[in-house]
């Protein structure tokens, strides 16, 4: 579902905003790379720290602030 809200967002702001759009549609997807990966190697330190979310896990976030992880 999240590639389907991507796809009608980039092409409602492409139509609105095509300049903007052509100027800045690669570095945006670029850094949501980014921020994946650096969100990955992130959660790889902890685990491997003993802090992770398994170890020490949050309901924050949850639905019926129920521990979901």
């Amino acid at each position: 579902m999240n590639y389907l809200d991507n796809l009608i967002a980039s092409s409602d702001i492409s139509y609105r905003f095509f300049n903007n759009y052509q100027m800045y549609c690669f570095a945006v997807a670029a850094g949501f790379i980014a921020g994946e990966g650096l969100g990955g190697i992130v959660n790889a330190v902890f685990t491997i720290s003993g802090v992770s979310g398994a170890t020490y896990g949050t309901s924050v976030g949850c639905p019926g602030n129920v521990y979901c992880g």
